[in-house]
C-alpha cells in the first residue's frame, strides 16, 4: 500500500496516527530486508570478494573495528545489519544537502562514499568494484523506480531523504558484509566459510 493512500486514510480517520506510523515502519523494514537480502546474495559475493582482496591491513582493521563491537551485541544477522546501518545513519543530514537538488544515480555513489568516509573508511569508494556493487544494489532494490520504492518505504518523496536513506542502507550493507568477510564468513544465503 503506498504512502499517499495511507496518508489519505489517516486524514479521513480510517486509520489512526499510530497505525499510520506502524505501516510506515513496516514499509521501511521491508526495504531494509531487501537490502539485507542483496548483500547476502551470491550475486554480490563475487564483488565483495574482490573488494576484500583489495583492502590493505589498515583498512581491514578499520572495518573490523567499526563492525566488530556491533556484531557481538546482537544475535541474528538482520539485527547486526540494522545496528550497523543505524550507527552510520546518525550523520545522514550532512549527505542530504549537497546532492539533494537533483536525484541522479551518480549521486548515490557520492553519498555512499560520504557515508563510508564519515566512519573512517575513506579508501573504499576509490575501488572500482564498489561503485558497481552500489549500482547493483540500487538495481536490486528498485531499479528505475528507486525514488518511488524508497520514498514509499520512508514516507517521503524528497530526493534528499531518499538519497540519505539509500546511502545509509547501502553504506551500512557494505560495511556489514565486509565485516563478515573479514571474519571469514559469507552471506547467510551461502553460509560456507571462506577458504
Amino acid at each position: 500500500m503506498n504512502n499517499e493512500f495511507l496518508h489519505m486514510q489517516k486524514l479521513a480517520g480510517i486509520i489512526t496516527e499510530g497505525e499510520y506510523k506502524a505501516k510506515l515502519n513496516e514499509n521501511l523494514e521491508d526495504l531494509e530486508k531487501k537490502v539485507f537480502d542483496f548483500f547476502n546474495s551470491p550475486k554480490s559475493n563475487a564483488l565483495v570478494d574482490k573488494i576484500v582482496n583489495q583492502l590493505d591491513d589498515k583498512e581491514k582493521a578499520k572495518i573490523t573495528s567499526i563492525t566488530g563491537g556491533i556484531k557481538e551485541s546482537t544475535s541474528d544477522e538482520f539485527s547486526q545489519f540494522k545496528n550497523i546501518v543505524d550507527k552510520i545513519s546518525e550523520n545522514l543530514e550532512e549527505i542530504q544537502s549537497p546532492y539533494s537538488k537533483d536525484f541522479e544515480p551518480n549521486n548515490i555513489d557520492k553519498a555512499v562514499g560520504k557515508v563510508l568516509s564519515g566512519v573512517g573508511s575513506t579508501s573504499l569508494m576509490s575501488m572500482g568494484t564498489l561503485p558497481i556493487l552500489t549500482a547493483m544494489a540500487v538495481d536490486y532494490i528498485g531499479g528505475t523506480n528507486i525514488i518511488d520504492t524508497v520514498g514509499q518505504a520512508i514516507g517521503s518523496g524528497s530526493g534528499a531523504a531518499v538519497l540519505a536513506t539509500l546511502a545509509g542502507l547501502i553504506g551500512g550493507g557494505i560495511l556489514w558484509i565486509l565485516g563478515k568477510r573479514l571474519q571469514g564468513k559469507k552471506g547467510s544465503l551461502d553460509n560456507e566459510p571462506i577458504a
